[in-house]
């Protein structure tokens, strides 16, 4: 036989060796891709998940997950848990009071590095699983007003959100990208519910709402015809992150609440799902796939789970738990 009859035959082989060993290692990819196999019959394990703001979205979103998750994975059970403090919620995670918690990428970020100001070492058994959705600044004013932008804040009535809330931290920060200081304007605080009935009744000209998108308050407000979202300058973005590195250009989609053709850029920051690094890796694994299984469900308990997608699901802050790394790496295999 010649040598390029030699080559040929082994070409043919290679294909054959070769196809076969392809197909077997994407076929168990995909079987693991549909479940992790549960341990033993035995007790369902309780798992707690904490979140933020009872009346909120990431609430919402957060009970309704514990919800399927008792239902899909019959191994555990969730129990959903809330409070109005960022950081208590870490540190009990920290602490293993919960296994679970929605939380913003900013204090997972600096509670795992640094600490909080309770328990000020590093929250080494901090561990992601997802991105969920992203939380943006709504900046709204009243039609009448003469505010096209947020220079024109300067002299008007401001609704800052909360004292000493996340809202009234990205606000300070807007007017300055802008040159605003507060003593140009008169700067009211305000909750969310309090903003929406001041801006409504006339005692305010324009306020900052800090919130995922389709934001019930924010979509009451603009579907009337005297109130309507107002854009950041693509000009004070460097400035806005030079003092809160975390907030980051975000869009908010031409059409998301009525009145609103075009698209508005403002500035926003992820929520992501945490677990303990102690949870099993199988056991993570199935609570991440069944999370974005779980998309159209959440959906249902609030709009913003909309944004929840597996693409942006990896992109933390903090290490990724290695079970749902895992479950990236299968996902992108079978692609």
């Amino acid at each position: 036989m010649t040598t390029l009859g030699r080559n040929a035959v082994r070409r043919r082989v290679g294909r054959t060796v070769v196809a076969p060993l392809v197909f077997l290692i994407l076929a168990a990819a995909g079987g693991c891709q549909k479940r992790e196999p549960a341990a033993a019959a035995g007790p369902a394990v309780e798992l707690r998940i904490g979140t933020v703001f009872g009346s909120g979205s990431w609430h919402a979103v957060g009970t309704t997950l514990a919800g399927v998750y008792s239902r899909q994975l019959t191994d555990v059970r969730v129990v959903a848990t809330s409070n109005e403090d960022l950081e208590k919620t870490i540190d009990e995670l920290q602490h293993d009071t919960l296994q679970l918690a929605i939380d913003d990428v900013e204090t997972a970020y600096v509670a795992f590095s640094t600490g909080t100001p309770a328990l000020a070492d590093p929250h080494r058994a901090l561990r992601a699983i997802a991105v969920l959705f992203s939380t943006a600044v709504h900046v709204v004013a009243r039609s009448n007003t003469g505010i096209a932008t947020v220079a024109d804040f300067k002299g008007k009535r401001v609704g800052m959100g909360a004292p000493g809330s996340s809202t009234e931290r990205a606000a300070r920060l807007i007017l300055k990208g802008h040159g605003l200081d507060l003593d140009q304007i008169t700067p009211v605080p305000l909750t969310t519910a309090d903003t929406s009935a001041a801006i409504r009744e006339g005692r305010l000209d324009a306020a900052f709402i800090y919130a995922p998108f389709q934001n019930p308050v924010v979509a009451n407000l603009t579907g009337a015809d005297d109130v309507r979202l107002v854009a950041i300058q693509r000009s004070s973005l460097g400035p806005i992150q030079d003092g809160h590195h975390f907030l980051k250009s975000t869009t908010i989609p031409g059409g998301t609440y009525r009145n609103q053709e075009e698209d508005v850029l403002t500035v926003g920051m992820d929520v992501l799902l945490l677990c303990r690094q102690t949870l099993p890796d199988a056991l993570v694994y199935n609570l991440t796939r069944t999370l974005f299984e779980a998309v159209p469900v959440l959906r249902q308990a609030h709009p913003s789970a909309a944004g929840i997608d597996p693409d942006r699901g990896p992109a933390t802050a903090i290490p990724l738990h290695p079970g749902a790394a895992r479950y990236y790496r299968e996902r992108e295999l079978l692609r």
